[in-house]
């Protein structure tokens, strides 16, 4: 099931984690609420008795959006994409910076493809007021959801699944003044064998632990499996000394993509779910500026 996760009214800084009821509680987490911010992450979580349980650390409010599910009866399947910036509003890439209630169309792949949908990285950056903003296939009414909430001065992502519209477009409907920031990462294309796969959520990488070789080599392990086309995970930055941002990618097969996944600031932790590409077996996550690095593994898309 693929959610969409928004905090509001933080009393304390915390963490919150998705999982299905059915199974056990895992130790990850999907989203991080901020005292005074609204805080939203997607998540792709596994149905199991058809209940989702949700664990917070603190006293919040929460809001789940459901944007589709993934199913073993469709025909569509998931394709990699070299990760591409589409949009960058800062230099006029697809399009101007977007002002209150204004609406951006983007051309997210050619009008004749057979793409059904596509998976991309929504950022706000540095919006002027709070606010929403709802990505959907244009040629459709706009849909009384939100996939991503920028608070003023702050720079923040969010991934987002969504499907394509008329003449391969997709449409952005923004609330707040802001720059906007859309990478592409995947294609659902009909006849393409790639599934997901739930696996048990699991903690690969946490950087603030000494036994960083042992969940090194779990990463390893999952993702050398040959069947293994990339990875649904859950990158977050915590105690970072300065604002960055964090790209996660293929690192063996390809050069740093010029994207971005996670997008943080100094003190908080940050956090968003993230397609990852397999490469050999490994996958790598750039930093721009020192932080600590969490890498929660939720699902894997497989070619079997």
């Amino acid at each position: 099931m693929v959610l969409n996760l928004t905090t509001v009214n933080a009393a304390v800084d915390g963490w919150i984690r998705a999982y299905p009821c059915a199974a056990l509680e895992p130790e990850t987490s999907n989203v991080n609420p901020t005292v005074g911010q609204v805080a939203t992450n997607g998540a792709t979580i596994g149905i199991g008795d058809g209940r989702i349980c949700f664990r917070t650390a603190e006293a919040v409010d929460l809001v789940v959006d459901l944007n589709g599910w993934l199913t073993t009866a469709s025909s569509v399947g998931l394709r990699p994409v070299a990760s591409r910036r589409l949009v960058d509003t800062r230099v006029g890439l697809g399009g101007n910076t977007l002002t209150a209630g204004s609406l951006l169309e983007v051309s997210v792949v050619a009008a004749n493809s057979p793409a059904t949908a596509v998976a991309i990285n929504l950022t706000a950056v540095n919006p002027s007021v709070g606010g929403f903003i709802t990505a959907w296939p244009c040629g459709i009414p706009r849909p009384d959801v939100s996939n991503l909430n920028p608070e003023p001065g702050v720079t923040r992502p969010n991934f987002v699944q969504v499907r394509v519209g008329l003449g391969g477009k997709i449409c952005l409907y923004s609330t707040a003044h802001t720059d906007l920031l859309v990478d592409l990462f995947a294609e659902f294309q009909p006849g393409v064998p790639t599934r997901y796969a739930t696996l048990v959520p699991q903690r690969l990488l946490d950087s603030r632990s000494q036994d960083r070789l042992r969940h090194q080599s779990n990463l390893a392990s999952v993702l050398a499996m040959g069947s293994i086309v990339a990875a649904q995970a859950n990158v977050t930055a915590v105690n970072a000394v300065e604002p960055g941002y964090l790209t996660a990618y293929p690192c063996l097969d390809n050069l740093w993509p010029g994207t971005s996944n996670v997008n943080f600031v100094a003190g908080l932790a940050s956090a968003n779910s993230s397609l990852v590409g397999n490469s050999r077996g490994y996958a790598c996550v750039f930093a721009s500026t020192r932080t600590e690095l969490v890498f929660d593994l939720f699902g894997v898309w497989t070619s079997l």
